[in-house]
């Protein structure tokens, strides 16, 4: 029987760095040695939670800021955002615009 189990380490950096490798299951006793150490976390973990998931996260309260800003600003349509068709980051900015909201404040 194969378990993921993952493991975490600091780095060079000292950053925190999680890993994961593919055993047979650990021994309870091994286990314990492993966690005095602080070698496993929380012991067995999911195969990888770590991977990237195709997320959106944008805000999607009104704010007369965020459309002021831009000339097309970014549509939402149900639980969908529309992308824009336009060159580089598909937004232009409306200098005009910022050009009034700096000088009203």
């Amino acid at each position: 029987m194969y378990e993921y189990v993952c493991y975490w380490d600091y780095g060079e950096e000292h950053k925190r760095v999680f890993w994961f490798r593919k055993e047979e299951a650990l021994k309870e006793k091994e286990i314990k040695e492993a966690r005095k150490q602080n070698k496993i976390q929380e012991g067995r973990c999911s195969s990888s939670p770590h991977l990237p998931q195709p997320m959106l996260e944008f805000d999607m309260t009104p704010h007369p800021f965020r459309n002021k800003v831009v000339k097309d600003p970014i549509k939402h349509e149900e639980r969908y955002v529309k992308i824009p068709e336009n060159p580089r980051l598909g937004i232009e900015i409306d200098r005009k615009n910022i050009l009034k909201i700096s000088q009203s404040s």
